[in-house]
């Protein structure tokens, strides 16, 4: 099985009660978070190689989420610690969504040239998706040089997005944009929300926003569009993949399931049976809809197995 390395952020989500909103909480909960470390505690739990990459705290906060990850069986020798560690405080109301505050860190601080990368072969996975590395900062620069060595090591690049409205500032947009075509250009997976595709492309209908990524460089496109399922595009034509409708209690962290379960499959075989393959991913994410906290809600295998029997 092939080795899945995630770069971006590390955080604490300090979650509220549930179903109340952040004002109203009166006691949260601390939880490890941050998209690419919830896609790699996807693949490791599902019994996959996985390798986070950024930087967290040197404080009480960083030393918890260092233990949270190594106890999932995720490789944390490239992680670094310096600064203070990032929060995010999130409360999720009766129907499932989200009240979010965002308190940044030094997961922006993270130096690609501080770590040893020998480790990262030419069969391996790469997959960038951090809501943070495009605002600027080490992490942006660290983003872009990964994407480089990753290319020219002919890896499998995967990218998302994760584009938050409350940390993208209007004034942003543009470059945001621009930054998120370079990765696209370059990916031989990118995975996207219904909004996200629509915002790189400029394009509403979701089939020609996965022609226009698709003309950019990606060679395949997955659009999740949560219990209407995936739209997948590739060289084999567009269509949709659907998913099970569950009982959602927190959306938190399940698009970071779906892309952690197909990057599973992914490894695991050297020829992709797309439609199969996106078909497990639909369904990982739909459990990890079905209880409270990112990490804490994805399955083992054996977990997954009960679920889709």
């Amino acid at each position: 099985m092939r080795k899945i390395f995630c770069i971006g952020e590390l955080l604490v989500d300090c979650m509220g009660q549930p179903g109340v909103s952040l004002a109203k909480s009166s006691h949260f909960t601390k939880l490890a978070g941050g998209a690419p470390a919830n896609v790699s505690a996807a693949v490791a739990k599902l019994g996959g190689q996985a390798y986070f990459m950024g930087q967290v705290g040197d404080d009480g906060f960083g030393e918890f989420l260092v233990a949270s990850l190594h106890e999932l069986g995720i490789n944390t020798s490239l992680i670094k610690r310096g600064g203070r560690t990032t929060l995010a405080f999130v409360a999720v109301d009766r129907f499932g969504e989200r009240d979010f505050e965002f308190y940044r860190g030094s997961d922006g601080d993270y130096r690609l040239g501080d770590v040893e990368l020998s480790c990262i072969e030419r069969d391996d996975i790469v997959h960038f998706g951090s809501a943070t590395a495009l605002l600027g900062g080490e992490l942006r620069s660290s983003y872009l040089q990964l994407l480089e060595l990753a290319d020219s090591n002919a890896n499998f690049i995967s990218f998302d997005p994760n584009y938050r409205e409350d940390l993208v500032k209007p004034e942003m947009l543009e470059d945001y944009i621009n930054d998120c075509k370079t990765f696209v250009a370059l990916a031989s997976l990118v995975k996207v929300s219904e909004i996200e595709a629509q915002l790189i492309s400029g394009e509403d209908d979701l089939s020609l926003a996965a022609a226009y990524l698709r003309h950019v460089g990606a060679k395949t496109v997955v659009i999740t569009m949560g219990e209407k399922g995936t739209l997948l595009a590739n060289a084999e034509g567009t269509r949709v993949i659907p998913s099970r409708k569950v009982q959602q209690v927190d959306s938190t962290g399940a698009g970071d399931a779906f892309m952690g379960g197909l990057l599973f499959k992914i490894a695991q075989h050297p020829e992709p049976n797309w439609d199969a393959f996106v078909a497990f991913a639909n369904l990982i994410g739909a459990f990890s809809c079905t209880s409270y906290g990112a990490i804490k809600s994805l399955p083992t295998m054996r977990q997954f197995l009960e679920f889709v029997s």
